[in-house]
């Protein structure tokens, strides 16, 4: 076979190779989708019909600190349900949902405890740089600041926007990677409250 030939049959065949991943990647994207109507849930077996609360785990704890510095857990937040969202300034898929998070805070945050985590590294975002964008963007939520990252080895945080709801009992009910749009702000609520 000529030289030419063989470089030919390479060539096509990598392109095929190209052309089959990306329509694998593209058809398991929009089946897994978090837009697509179905939120990433960890609630299998609410699905198949089972009890949902028989496939939870416990959240885990972890400690960050408050507005004025003092150390707080998520465990100290037991009684209601927690959404917690770990987010960074610089990310603009975290700052496309803060207002949803804000408006959500302001209906619900006597049902629901928020707990805005803020990956707080010390360099793109400080305590002082968070609170003066927070301050500057009008939120009222309660912001946390991971300075330590307790919370964000104890969830594993490799992607942000993250967040985690957990129910009343401590027990995780869905993780979502990647920013919440309206329809899904409302599952949460509704799955947390058993309301509208």
């Amino acid at each position: 076979m000529k030289q030419g030939t063989k470089i030919l049959i390479i060539i096509l065949s990598l392109a095929l190779l190209i052309a089959a991943a990306y329509f694998g990647y593209k058809t398991l994207s929009d089946m897994y989708s978090p837009d697509d109507g179905n939120p990433v849930t960890d609630d299998s077996a609410a699905s198949a019909g089972g009890d949902p609360s028989a496939q939870r785990t416990a959240a885990p704890d972890f400690t960050v600190l408050d507005g004025d510095l003092n150390e707080v857990s998520l465990s100290d937040m037991s009684g209601k349900p927690v959404i917690v969202n770990f987010w960074a300034s610089w990310c603009p898929p975290c700052r496309s949902e803060l207002e949803l998070f804000d408006e959500a805070y302001k209906h619900y945050g006597d049902r629901i405890t928020f707990m805005m985590v803020n990956l707080t590294d010390g360099s793109r975002d400080t305590v002082d740089s968070v609170k003066q964008f927070v301050a500057d963007s009008g939120y009222s939520f309660p912001v946390y600041y991971d300075t330590s990252f307790s919370g964000t080895v104890a969830y594993a945080v490799n992607s942000i926007p993250e967040t985690v709801l957990i129910d009343k009992n401590g027990d995780i009910v869905d993780t979502q990677i990647g920013a919440v749009n309206e329809r899904i702000m409302r599952d949460y609520v509704s799955r947390l409250t058993g309301s509208e």
